[in-house]
């Protein structure tokens, strides 16, 4: 059985050291890297960590984290604010995490720079968004245990991810709409956002859903009439009044990347533009935000789990510290699902 002194050893501190760091009387008198690095070392040494005395019955108590991951952040706290989506997935984090009895001992803001040293204690590690891959391998060489969260790609398959089947829907939606109408379908969307170790922002990675469009117009020999534009329901009118004013005759359907940060601009563009969204034009989003179905006429959107996305990232992660010397990656895909409503309906359509 491993002794303190074994731990005190291997993570290169004082026994005294680690003797307070396994005290929970005693923890706070040691820093918090330290005190995580020798808890890990004495969990995979199978050293029986000492509990605080209690009064409570044991089937009553608390029992301290099993283990300690970290979240890094690839929005900034104003993006998260105008949607929705990055939100409802760091709260499915933050619950199963509860469930699990799992610690997330930090939320970092990757837009203020990051030392991938700060990352080097914990169990596992989730990256919301979108990091860049020169990222990713950094930070891999500090912890193993990384997974990232709706990222967009596969990232050379160096790392594992956590995903909805964004390529799938999207072409999906595309079979649907062309079924329904013979004239062109555009896409409105915005880049995704690669950001740097060192906090900087790299413009230009195209989302899984633009891919997805370019290859489904190039095999069937569809018009391309793609949008790239910021996330705002500004610049989403400015991209459909262009769309309009250059191929408005020829435009039978619109697909947008966004309910809560698009679709708005786009249905003002069409009434202003006199056309009765359902019947003149076809509109599909994404999210299946709260307001869709409320909206008139009411919004056919794809639903995407968010939520879910955070508790299967805990889990999976939670998978990952327990396994030593993995040699693969993984990819983790939940479902999204179309919710048809009347901005497109396939059976009114028909």
């Amino acid at each position: 059985m491993a002794t303190i002194r074994d731990i005190s050893k291997a993570a290169q501190v004082s026994p005294g050291t680690v003797s307070r760091a396994l005290n929970p009387e005693q923890q706070s008198s040691v820093s918090k890297a330290t005190r995580l690095k020798v808890q890990k070392i004495a969990r995979e040494m199978a050293y029986q960590l000492p509990q605080k005395k209690t009064k409570t019955a044991p089937k009553q108590k608390k029992l301290p984290p099993v283990r300690h991951f970290i979240v890094l952040n690839t929005h900034t706290p104003e993006e998260e604010a105008k949607d929705e989506y990055w939100r409802l997935v760091r709260l499915g984090i933050s619950e199963q995490a509860k469930k699990e009895n799992i610690a997330i001992d930090q939320v970092i803001d990757m837009n203020n720079g990051l030392d991938p040293e700060t990352i080097a204690p914990y169990d596992a590690v989730l990256i919301v968004g979108t990091p860049s891959l020169d990222s990713v391998r950094q930070l891999k060489q500090a912890n193993p245990n990384i997974l990232v969260v709706d990222g967009g790609s596969y990232f050379e398959n160096s790392v594992d991810i956590v995903s909805t089947n964004f390529d799938e829907l999207t072409k999906a939606i595309l079979d649907t709409l062309a079924a329904h109408t013979t004239k062109d379908i555009a896409l409105i969307n915005g880049p995704r956002i690669e950001l740097q170790l060192d906090g900087s922002r790299l413009d230009g990675a195209e989302d899984p859903r633009t891919l997805a469009y370019r290859e489904w117009v190039e095999i069937h020999h569809k018009k391309q009439l793609f949008k790239q534009t910021a996330w705002s329901n500004t610049a989403a009118k400015l991209a459909c009044d262009e769309l309009l004013a250059q191929n408005g005759a020829n435009l039978g359907a619109i697909v947008v990347a966004s309910d809560s940060l698009f679709v708005i601009g786009v249905m003002k563009s069409l009434a202003e533009h006199h056309l009765v969204v359902g019947r003149d034009i076809f509109l599909v989003s994404y999210d299946d935000a709260d307001f869709a179905q409320f909206l008139t006429p009411a919004l056919s959107t794809a639903w995407l789990p968010k939520a879910e996305l955070g508790a299967a990232a805990v889990i999976h992660a939670k998978t990952l510290s327990d396994t030593t010397a993995k040699t693969w990656t993984t990819r983790v895909i939940l479902p999204g699902e179309v919710k048809y409503r009347e901005t497109f309906d396939p059976k009114r359509s028909s």
